[in-house]
């Protein structure tokens, strides 16, 4: 298996949390995305979060992240009924 710096250092990638959940926001409650798009700093050491979504595809598509650097949680490929 590829280790971390090898895989991520400097390149997007995306996190599944499995499922979307729902916040109170501003005392409106609002769906957060299952999907989190993480972007390298300009020092290619770390990375924060520069979109949240639902919609796996384009996410993918628009940040051009392959399959292999798509970070699930355990339980994100069972679906949740």
């Amino acid at each position: 298996m590829p280790e971390w710096d090898e895989l991520m250092r400097s390149k997007f990638f995306i996190t599944d949390l499995g499922v979307e959940k729902s916040a109170l926001i501003g005392g409106v409650q609002m769906t957060v995305g299952r999907y989190a798009v993480w972007s390298p700093t300009k020092d290619g050491c770390r990375h924060v979060i520069v979109e949240v979504g639902s919609d796996l595809n384009a996410l993918k598509k628009k940040y051009a992240v392959s399959e292999e650097r798509i970070c699930r949680m355990p339980h994100a490929e069972k679906e949740v009924v």
